[in-house]
């Protein structure tokens, strides 16, 4: 089992993020139960398109407020693993579309912007998410 400790780098519709706190991807697919009138249990169960959730948090809070919701495009980071002798993963969601910006102004800490994503096959088949080893 790896494990990830450093976000190196980040872009979303090739825009670079700077200053990447975290990330968090939330995949699923709803599902919808169906039986005829006379089955007393359910017959089938079909899954909708995969969607995906992701939340990314960062310090760049001037590059946040520069994005316009509702853009598409691919959100894509990269991180490192804990080991050395490991390689790292690179994970791209297709087809994200921002779908909110929350700043966090403090008056004792630093800003933190979250960027909010939302991703769905664009087929109904296909995840939108990919993740492989690192390239060194």
């Amino acid at each position: 089992m790896s494990h990830y400790t450093t976000i190196q780098a980040a872009t979303f519709d090739e825009v670079p993020l700077a200053s990447v706190l975290m990330v968090r991807i939330v995949r699923r697919a709803a599902t919808s139960a169906s039986a005829g009138d006379s089955d007393a249990f359910v017959t089938s169960v079909q899954p909708a398109p995969v969607q995906i959730e992701a939340e990314l948090r960062t310090r760049d809070l001037a590059m946040a407020e520069a994005l316009a919701i509702g853009t598409q495009g691919v959100l894509a980071f990269t991180t490192a693993s804990a080991q050395p002798s490991l390689p790292g993963r690179e994970i791209a969601l297709a087809g994200a579309v921002l779908s909110a910006v929350e700043l966090t102004y403090e008056q004792t800490a630093m800003g933190v912007a979250t960027l909010r994503f939302i991703a769905e096959a664009a087929d109904g088949s296909t995840d939108p998410f990919a993740g492989q080893e690192a390239q060194s």
